[in-house]
């Protein structure tokens, strides 16, 4: 039984085929986003203190666009 293709699915084939999706949706990962990243990852906290901890992680990621963009 042969698969249905959808309308959808044909307008992304050319999305799908190309490797170039990869810096559309993730640009080039400087070494200190990377390591803000990796702290993300390995939150030592629990609790309120970890929520405040990303909180903080989170604005070193947005600080440097918000930056360049004024």
């Amino acid at each position: 039984m042969p698969l249905e293709v959808s309308a959808a699915s044909l307008e992304l084939q050319p999305w799908l085929r190309r490797d170039d999706w990869q810096q559309i949706f993730s640009p080039n990962m400087t070494s200190e986003i990377r390591l803000v990243v990796q702290q993300f990852i390995d939150c030592p906290f629990v609790g309120t203190t970890k929520r405040l901890y990303l909180q903080g992680k989170v604005f070193e990621l947005i600080l440097p666009y918000m930056l360049i963009s004024t």
